[in-house]
């Protein structure tokens, strides 16, 4: 079974592009607050909200997993709703019979790379009779025709890079500074080649962050990309996100006229940066992509 260690049921914020599955359909869940002054629920709580009905439709794992602010009803102080779509993972084919191949074929190369070794060697053949100097010069000629030249895309500033954050961010539990990953959402290509795949990391960073208050003040949250990790590179990324928490006025209000004075303690909601959430990167400048690639026996 594959798990989110970060909450450590088998619930995500995302698709499954790569493994083939049936939907066992769709699953919703309202989480509320035990009380006026409780935190909202967390991320880890409404996704275990979402595997237990999934689970008992007999889903291995429940994708597209999204959820919205907590908010007053008429049988909760803070209630929020989530949905995400439960999915059975397909049996994996069995791997197809061998065919039935004679032993002598087994080894033979293409025979279009049987055409390069002959060619080579009867160069070096040919080169063999020829002075050292000669020689050593034949030879790099050969290896460099050989060679498939190399392709050098340039991804050019300002390039798009769709980036989904991973696991919530909130005014509560993270100070600026904090880092957090994200994920890229859609592939980018470039003259057809897939330069940054779907999955690639990413991190990003909170510049600015403020906490609720007392009579419904809500918090306040700003982050900004950093980054996205491709082939042991990082790729530099500009784009922010700020966000606020639902007003709280009306809680406070509804806090007041059900406690009294004591009302006025009730905090507004806090700030967040959702798992799920779609941050639109860019590129800071022009990134030349190696893609050289050769003829190998």
């Amino acid at each position: 079974m594959v798990v989110n260690e970060e909450v450590g049921v088998p619930v995500f914020p995302y698709d499954f592009k790569d493994r083939p599955y049936d939907v066992v359909g769709e699953v919703k869940a309202g989480v509320r607050k035990a009380t006026a002054f409780s935190k909202s629920p967390s991320q880890a709580k409404i996704y275990r909200e979402l595997w237990e009905r999934a689970e008992k439709l007999g889903a291995d794992a429940v994708v597209n997993a999204s959820y919205g602010d907590a908010h007053v009803s008429a049988f909760s102080w803070g209630k929020a709703n989530a949905k995400g779509t439960a999915i059975r993972f397909k049996a994996a084919a069995p791997a197809a019979a061998l065919p039935n191949t004679p032993r002598s074929q087994l080894r033979r190369p293409p025979a279009s790379n049987m055409a390069v070794f002959v060619m080579l060697a009867a160069v070096i053949a040919a080169a063999s009779l020829q002075p050292v100097v000669t020689s050593s010069a034949v030879a790099a000629d050969v290896v460099a025709t050989l060679l498939v030249p190399a392709t050098t895309p340039i991804m050019a500033k300002d390039t798009m890079v769709r980036m989904m954050v991973l696991n919530e961010v909130n005014s509560r539990d993270h100070s600026v500074g904090h880092r957090f990953v994200l994920r890229v959402d859609e592939e980018v290509k470039i003259d057809g080649v897939t330069i940054i795949p779907v999955g690639a990391k990413g991190w990003g960073e909170v510049v600015a962050s403020d906490g609720t208050g007392s009579a419904g003040k809500s918090g306040r949250i700003n982050a900004r990309l950093l980054y996205v990790e491709v082939d042991g590179r990082q790729i530099a990324l500009k784009g922010e996100r700020q966000s606020s928490g639902r007003g709280g006025a009306g809680m406070a209000v509804a806090s007041v006229i059900a406690f009294g004075p004591l009302g006025l303690l009730m905090k507004g909601n806090n700030a967040t940066l959702k798992a799920g959430e779609i941050i639109n990167g860019y590129t800071t400048g022009d990134d030349t992509i190696s893609n050289a690639s050769a003829i190998t026996p």
